[in-house]
């Protein structure tokens, strides 16, 4: 024999038609209450009640089993009755699973004191009707939603979902998709989603590039967003590859308005290439330079520092100024090369390189620019060799960014290390000093004049040429020149280089050596140290004037620091374009233990940050520096 309770059902439908009477449900009720003998209260029973009629008397409610109730759905003409109904009975639906609402103002308190009592809650849906920027008193959602331990779904249209000055409780909850649209702050959104570790899946309505990075801390994106849909995107398509660059686990991105691009772009990555394209974007060139530490030693032996200096996306390799402060390594990340791979000998090893031994490329975080999307690093190592040694060793891995002549251009940065003594007056050579800030933008069909900054401690005349694969050495890997650059670009002696191209959003990755020769008549240069570095083809801007850096000294002028000494300055920036462009940041590429302060606005014109460093013994000699003002 069945029981009563095996013949009563797991889940009931329930749906309310608005051309069913009151006393019909009265009695639809009565008839299953004596069917089961008013077993039909059971909490094994789950109902599910879908609403179309606004005239339903209270009495029904009192029928219906309130705590076996899952979800609750109503059309957008029924909510004023569903409304009504949870602020008045959702104290009892602590098994309540989903719901969707669509409120009003005056529903806003009565909604946020109800959700902490549906701890069963998964899935939340809330719309507030005719809501206005003028109701920022209105109490707001998210300190009442971050604590709801069991929802996975939360969507959100036209609500406050945070004030600025609320603190969120600890990210003890299980979100894994949030959608916000409405009048709610894309800046607020970002402080939200720090508190939501198990994020899968984001919808925001709008979101422009300079509210992302005003968050010094990405790490919230960087974990478990694997979707991502943007409904405006007011960017260009290089702060769109830094935004995609900024969530490596994403596969799936919409972006349904592009006010820069075309309407309704709809990308699916393929997890395997999108990780090509972190791999390979995360590198923006760099530097190699040596000196030896007394260039009068006598012996066989002689100590060199060997120093690397490499720049890297921020957002792909992201130090912080603790991090700085503190002299600590870059972080590895996704990037597990970094801690095994070495500075390599690949020319004249061996009898060449005597006690050669290898250091690490890893270098130390040294600047950190967010608006400029860069973080700079720096190592220097002390090596052993012998008189006579003379090879090349390199930095090479795989690969550049998508460039306009390659897709995925290995690199290969080279440097030759002569440990000979000079014949004019017996003594070490020092090699020369250079480097350039990546990535430089580039007007399109502007002719553009690139300087790179050079140095040589001995004095030496000093050529620039591009970078080549002759002689057995790899000095540019996949970007050797002139088939990886725009045509007729140019390279003089004087390390002064002339380029133009067509073609907004066109990357080209340029590689060249600087040589120290003895004197002017000299063929056969005594170093060679690599200068690599990216350039980008932008839009012509409507102020053609860029920034202007003052200070500390004049440009390409020296200035003496004593060791153990700290020295402070500082670096001016002058806006040359009228009160409607902000300058962002003043970036630098110096040397390890420069510290730079937060850029500072003194008026509409003017701008500067701090600069503090107390160089070290193993400093001595050139050192050259870097600055770049970055305007919007």
């Amino acid at each position: 024999m069945v029981s009563l309770i095996e013949q009563l059902p797991v889940e009931i439908l329930l749906k309310i038609f608005r051309h069913l009477e009151v006393h019909d449900l009265v009695n639809a009720f009565g008839d299953l209450n004596n069917h089961f003998r008013s077993i039909l209260a059971s909490c094994h029973l789950r109902v599910h009640v879908n609403i179309s009629s606004e005239d339903m008397h209270n009495f029904i409610w009192s029928i219906l089993p309130l705590q076996n109730i899952r979800s609750l759905k109503t059309p957008h003409g029924a909510n004023n009755l569903l409304v009504r109904f949870i602020r008045c009975y959702g104290r009892v639906l602590v098994h309540l699973v989903t719901i969707s609402l669509t409120i009003e103002k005056h529903d806003v308190e009565h909604i946020i004191d109800i959700l902490p009592y549906l701890i069963d809650l998964k899935r939340l849906s809330i719309r507030q009707l005719l809501r206005n920027d003028d109701d920022k008193n209105d109490p707001s959602f998210f300190p009442a939603i971050v604590r709801m331990k069991n929802l996975r779904v939360c969507i959100l249209t036209n609500v406050l979902t945070m004030k600025p000055e609320e603190n969120l409780p600890g990210s003890n909850n299980s979100i894994e998709k949030l959608d916000i649209t409405g009048l709610t702050s894309a800046s607020l959104t970002l402080i939200i989603l720090r508190h939501m570790p198990n994020l899968r899946i984001l919808h925001l309505e709008r979101l422009t590039w300079r509210e992302l990075f005003t968050f010094s801390d990405y790490n919230f994106f960087q974990n478990n967003l694997t979707e991502l849909r943007i409904d405006d995107w007011q960017e260009s398509y290089a702060n769109f590859e830094r935004l995609i660059y900024s969530v490596p686990s994403l596969h799936n991105l919409r972006i349904a308005y592009w006010g820069m691009g075309n309407n309704e772009h709809y990308i699916v990555f393929d997890q395997r290439l999108f990780k090509s394209i972190i791999n390979g974007s995360h590198f923006l060139g760099g530097t190699i330079t040596w000196h030896p530490i007394n260039v009068s030693v006598t012996g066989t032996s002689v100590d060199i520092i060997i120093t690397q200096t490499y720049s890297w996306g921020y957002l792909l390799v992201l130090c912080t100024t603790a991090m700085i402060t503190s002299n600590q390594l870059i972080p590895v990340g996704v990037y597990s090369y970094l801690t095994t791979q070495k500075l390599d000998c690949i020319n004249s090893c061996g009898a060449s390189s005597t006690g050669y031994v290898a250091p690490s490329i890893r270098p130390y975080c040294m600047d950190i620019s967010a608006p400029v999307g860069t973080t700079i690093s720096q190592r220097s190592d002390i090596v052993t060799l012998q008189e006579g040694d003379d090879f090349s060793a390199a930095f090479q891995q795989s690969a550049w960014r998508p460039l306009a002549t390659a897709s995925s251009a290995p690199w290969s940065i080279s440097v030759r290390i002569n440990v000979n003594r000079r014949s004019d007056n017996g003594l070490y050579n020092n090699a020369p000093v250079a480097t350039m800030m990546s990535p430089i933008l580039i007007p399109v069909n502007q002719l553009t004049i690139i300087n790179v900054p050079v140095a040589d401690a001995d004095g030496d005349i000093i050529h620039c040429r591009w970078s080549t694969t002759s002689n057995g050495v790899d000095e540019c890997g996949g970007v050797c020149p002139p088939s990886s650059l725009p045509s007729n670009m140019t390279i003089y002696p004087n390390c002064t280089i002339l380029i133009i191209d067509q073609t907004v959003g066109n990357w080209f990755a340029v590689a060249l050596m600087v040589e120290d020769f003895i004197d002017s008549t000299s063929i056969t240069p005594l170093s060679s140290i690599p200068v690599q570095f990216l350039v980008q083809i932008v839009n012509q801007s409507s102020c053609p004037n860029p920034p202007t850096i003052i200070g500390p000294s004049l440009e390409e002028s020296c200035i003496v620091v004593v060791t153990g000494q700290t020295f402070i300055s500082q670096l001016f920036a002058l806006n040359n374009c009228g009160s409607s462009v902000t300058i962002m940041d003043i970036t630098i590429l110096a040397f390890l233990g420069m510290i730079r302060g937060n850029i500072t606005q003194v008026n509409t014109t003017t701008y500067y940050i701090d600069l503090s460093w107390t160089p070290t013994d193993s400093q001595l000699g050139y050192q050259v520096i870097c600055a770049m003002a970055f305007d919007r």
